[in-house]
C-alpha cells in the first residue's frame, strides 16, 4: 500500500496546545507515531539541530525525531530524510525570524502543494529554490525583506507551471522587473500589495494567459513609465496581457490618476479598486465598459468634476451593470448627476429616460455629496447644447428646477450682453445690476423672449421700449435709473400681465404730471399685489404717486394752460390792434404819394378812403 502522508510543519512555539493535541510526548522532543493518510500539525519554536526523518515499519505508521532544540532563526540543520520529503504536500514556516533558506531545502519536494514562508525576515531567494516543487500550486513570500534585487536570476520562479497563488505583500520590491514573473503561466491569484513599488516592466505580465485577481494597492505606482500605446480609450497598462482573464483589479492607495483602455476592453472584469488614488476628472466616456457587469471604486480621491460632454447613450452599449463609487470625492455629485442628465435629455430628446436614468444611475455618490436641486455652475458641455454664458458674466443653472441665472452684475458694462444661454423649458433669470446701460436689451436678441426675471437696477436707462422682453417676465427691476416717464403701450402690458409679481420703479425722475395718469392707474391698481410700488414717488418730491388724486394730477398743468392760452389771446388782440393801425398808417402814405404823382403829371384821382 503506497503511504501518502500529508505534513504541515508549522513552526511556532514549543509549548502550544496543538503540539501535545497532535503529538503526545513530542513537547520534549520524543518520539511521535504519524499514522499514514492522516495531517498533523507539528508546531515548533526551534530550528537548529532539526531532523525530520521517516522510517517506515510498515504500512500504518511513520517516526518523527526532534532532536537538540534552540532558538537560532536559520534554516540550515533543518533536514528531513528524502524518502520522507516527497510525500509532503503542506509546509508552514512562519513568524520565527527566518533569514536564509537554504537553496536545496525544498529539492526532492516533488508532491509539495502549498509553502508558507510569511512572517520571516528573508532577503533571497535562490532560483533553484523550487526546482523540484512542480506541483507547488499556493507560494506566500509575504512579510518579509525581500527587494528587486532579492532575486537574482531574471526568472524568480523557475518551474512553477502549476503555480496559482502567489502572495509577495508587504515586502520592499520596488519595481517589477520584466521576467520576475517568467514562467507563471497557471498563475491566477497575485498580491504584491505594500510593496512601496513604483514601476513596473511593460512586460511583466507577458505570458501570464490565466491571472484571474491582483492585487498592488498600498504602492506608489502611476502605471505611466511604461506607456507605449495610446488609442481612443487611452493607454495600455502592463496588465493589458492578461486582458482577457482578469476579473479583478486593486490598485488602492497608489499615485493613478487616469483609466488604461485595456480595463475597459477587460469584458471578464468585475471589480476594479481605484480608491484612494489621484483622480481629479472622471471622463464619462472612460466609465464605458466592455464587461457586463463591473464595480469601480473611485471613492476618496481628488475627483472635482465628470466630463460628460462626449458620452454616447446607444442601446447596444447600455447593457453593462456598471456601478461607479465616487463617495468622499470633492465633486458635488447632485450638480454632476443633474447636469449630466439635462446634457443627455438635450442630446438626445427622444431617446428612451430607462437609458439616461441607467447612465446616470452607475455613479453612486455619498450622502454628503448629493444635495438635491443643487446650484451648479455652469461647464462647457452644457455650453455647447444651450449656449455660452457671456463674457464677464457668471452663470449658474439648476437642472432639476430647469433654471437658469446670468450674473452681469457690477462689470461696468456699457451695453447687455447680445445672448444668453436658454433652452426648452427653462426659466431665465438675468441679473444686469450697477451698470451703465442706457438701453434695454430687445426680446429680439437670442435667449432674451424667455426671461422671467430681469433686473436694471442702478443703471442709466432713460426709455423703456415697447420692444423689451416682457410677455414672460414675472419681476422686473428698474429702479434708480434716469426714467422720466414710462410709454402707455409698456404701461399697459405691464397692467394686462398676468405673470408680472415683482416691478419696482423708485429712485427714477417720474415726473408728476398728466404724463404720468396712466403710471398712477398701474401702481394704484397693483399696489396691493405688488407692494413695492408703493415706493415711487414724483421726482423732487417725496410724494408716493400711489397718494395723488387723479383729479388733481393735471389741474396744475391745465392751471398753467389756460394762463398761457390767456397771455397768447392778449398778445393776439394787441398785435391784431398793432397790425391794423400800421396798415391803415400805409394805406395812408400811399395816398399821399399817389395825389402827389398825379398832380405832378396832371392826372385827377378819385380818392376812396
Amino acid at each position: 500500500m503506497t503511504v501518502s502522508l500529508k505534513l504541515l510543519l508549522t513552526l511556532l512555539f514549543i509549548t502550544s496546545p496543538a503540539w501535545t493535541a497532535s503529538c503526545p510526548g513530542s513537547e520534549n522532543c520524543q518520539i511521535c507515531k504519524v499514522a499514514a493518510n492522516d495531517i498533523y500539525y507539528l508546531h515548533y519554536g526551534i530550528i537548529e539541530n532539526l531532523d525530520l526523518s521517516s522510517i517506515f515499519h510498515g504500512p500504518e505508521t511513520a517516526i518523527i525525531n526532534c532532536k537538540n532544540p534552540s532558538n537560532k532563526s536559520d534554516l540550515s540543520d533543518l533536514n528531513y530524510y528524502a524518502d520522507f520529503k516527497h510525500t509532503i504536500k503542506f509546509v508552514t514556516i512562519t513568524n520565527v525570524n527566518v533569514v536564509t533558506v537554504p537553496s536545496n531545502l525544498f529539492s526532492k519536494a516533488f508532491n509539495l502543494e502549498y509553502l508558507d514562508l510569511s512572517q520571516n525576515k528573508i532577503t533571497f531567494i535562490s532560483n533553484e529554490l523550487f526546482n523540484d516543487c512542480t506541483n507547488l500550486n499556493s507560494l506566500n513570500l509575504s512579510s518579509n525583506d525581500l527587494s528587486t534585487v532579492s532575486f537574482k536570476s531574471d526568472q524568480a520562479f523557475p518551474g512553477l507551471q502549476k503555480l496559482e497563488y502567489l502572495d509577495l505583500s508587504n515586502n520592499m520590491i520596488s519595481s517589477l522587473d520584466k521576467n520576475i514573473l517568467s514562467g507563471l503561466s497557471s498563475l491566477r491569484y497575485l498580491d504584491m500589495s505594500r510593496n512601496n513599488m513604483k514601476t513596473i516592466h511593460r512586460q511583466a505580465f507577458l505570458g501570464l494567459s490565466n491571472l484571474k485577481t491582483i492585487d498592488f494597492s498600498y504602492n506608489a505606482l502611476t502605471l505611466k513609465e511604461n506607456n507605449i500605446l495610446n488609442f481612443e480609450y487611452g493607454p495600455l497598462s502592463p496588465f493589458h496581457h492578461s486582458q482577457q482573464t482578469l476579473e479583478e483589479i486593486n490598485l488602492a492607495y497608489n499615485n493613478i490618476d487616469e483609466i488604461f483602455g485595456d480595463w475597459i476592453f477587460a469584458a471578464r472584469l468585475k471589480i476594479l479598486n481605484l480608491s484612494h488614488n489621484h483622480f481629479s476628472v472622471i471622463e464619462d466616456t472612460e466609465m464605458q465598459f466592455l464587461s457586463n457587469k463591473i464595480n469601480v471604486d473611485l471613492s476618496s480621491n481628488g475627483v472635482k468634476k465628470i466630463n460628460y460632454g462626449q458620452v454616447e447613450l446607444l442601446d447596444e452599449y447600455s447593457v453593462g451593470d456598471i456601478v461607479v463609487n465616487i463617495e468622499n470625492n470633492p465633486v458635488q455629485c447632485g450638480c454632476e448627476m443633474s447636469k449630466m442628465a439635462l446634457f443627455l435629455e438635450l442630446k438626445y430628446p427622444k431617446v428612451d429616460k430607462r437609458f439616461i436614468s441607467s447612465a446616470i444611475d452607475k455613479f453612486k455618490c455619498g450622502k454628503q455629496n448629493k444635495v438635491p436641486n443643487s446650484v451648479c455652475k455652469l461647464d462647457h458641455s452644457l455650453e455647447t447644447m444651450i449656449g455660452a454664458c457671456p463674457s464677464r458674466c457668471n452663470c449658474i443653472i439648476n437642472p432639476e428646477k430647469k433654471s437658469i441665472f446670468v450674473n452681469c452684475s457690477y462689470r461696468g458694462l456699457d451695453e447687455a450682453p447680445a445672448t444668453i444661454p436658454w433652452f426648452a423649458g427653462a426659466n431665465v433669470e438675468v441679473n444686469l445690476t450697477g451698470n451703465h446701460l442706457t438701453k434695454i436689451p430687445s426680446r429680439n436678441q437670442k435667449g432674451y423672449e424667455h426671461i422671467t426675471v430681469l433686473a436694471l437696477s442702478h443703471n442709466k436707462i432713460s426709455k423703456i421700449p415697447i420692444d423689451m422682453p416682457l410677455e414672460n417676465l414675472e419681476k422686473l427691476y428698474l429702479d434708480n435709473n434716469e426714467l422720466v416717464r414710462i410709454n402707455y403701450e409698456v404701461l399697459d402690458v405691464l397692467r394686462t400681465s398676468t405673470k408680472i409679481k415683482n416691478l419696482s420703479l423708485h429712485g427714477n425722475k417720474l415726473k408728476c404730471n398728466c404724463h404720468a395718469r396712466n403710471l398712477t392707474v398701474l401702481i394704484q391698481m397693483m399696489d396691493q399685489k405688488i407692494p413695492e410700488l408703493r415706493n415711487v414717488t414724483c421726482y423732487g418730491y417725496d410724494l408716493p404717486i400711489y397718494t395723488i388724486n387723479l383729479n388733481r394730477l393735471c389741474s396744475a398743468t391745465r392751471y398753467w394752460i389756460l394762463i398761457l392760452c390767456i397771455i397768447i389771446g392778449i398778445l393776439g388782440f394787441i398785435g391784431g390792434i398793432i397790425l391794423t393801425l400800421y396798415l391803415i398808417k400805409r394805406n395812408r402814405h400811399n395816398n399821399r404819394r399817389k395825389t402827389i404823382y398825379d398832380n405832378k403829371h396832371g392826372v385827377k384821382s378819385i380818392f376812396v378812403v
